[in-house]
């Protein structure tokens, strides 16, 4: 891939670590593109806030944020669709500076990241994301709706667990005792005493007995 030489704010990179190889910086045209802001009635002004907002391809194992840990930062995990409206976004960009250095225009008004690659670099960078296209889109021909609904099947692609001990400061039950409280109510004193959800910040709660999200943001958080 060719790479986008950029820097993070000092004040991000503290709380979102450096950028890795595959991670890339957005522009807010770019950032308009993902599905997740169309619900909302007036979407944040990323152009106030240029350098602030990461695409990153991740790898099993890594760690996005940390239980406990201080940070000021979110994460959303982009459907197939939104990857499709972003690399073709990112298509019309480079075309942009191609045709502005052919006829030898500014280039200021362009793509913030792209416009310091060079022209064999734009060349590499356009047919990378041509080839992701295709891949995306055989893709994107094989999925459920990303909407959703009971009848078709859920799109999932992470799994969120909390460690939290819900029980900690309850006195402890003898085997007896619990066996007594299964026989009367069916179920333990523990389970009957848990709220059905755990309230969070997230856009959804998080099952108190399962410590998962609720099935129901299964399809906003669709595979890339």
């Amino acid at each position: 891939m060719a790479k986008v030489l950029a820097m993070l704010p000092a004040e991000l990179a503290d709380v979102a670590g450096e950028l890795e190889p595959d991670d890339e910086l957005l522009t807010a045209d770019e950032l308009e593109t993902v599905s997740v802001f169309e619900s909302l009635k007036k979407g944040p002004s990323f152009a106030r806030f240029p350098g602030t907002t990461l695409l990153r391809r991740c790898r099993p194992g890594r760690v996005m944020c940390s239980q406990g840990d201080s940070g000021s930062t979110a994460f959303y995990i982009l459907t197939t669709e939104d990857v499709i409206e972003l690399r073709e976004k990112q298509l019309e960009a480079l075309e942009a500076i191609t045709a502005a250095r052919a006829a030898g225009d500014d280039e200021e008004e362009l793509h913030q990241y792209f416009t310091v690659l060079s022209g064999r670099e734009i060349k590499t960078r356009r047919q990378e994301i041509e080839d992701e296209l295709k891949t995306l889109r055989h893709r994107a021909a094989s999925l459920p709706p990303a909407g959703g609904n009971e009848a078709e099947p859920a799109r999932q692609v992470a799994t969120a667990n909390l460690l939290l001990d819900l029980g900690a400061e309850r006195p402890r039950q003898s085997p007896l005792q619990r066996l007594l409280a299964r026989l009367r109510r069916g179920r333990t004193a523990r389970d009957s005493e848990l709220p059905a959800y755990i309230p969070v910040d997230g856009p959804t709660d998080i099952d108190s007995r399962t410590m998962r999200r609720r099935s129901a943001i299964a399809p906003s958080t669709s595979p890339i």
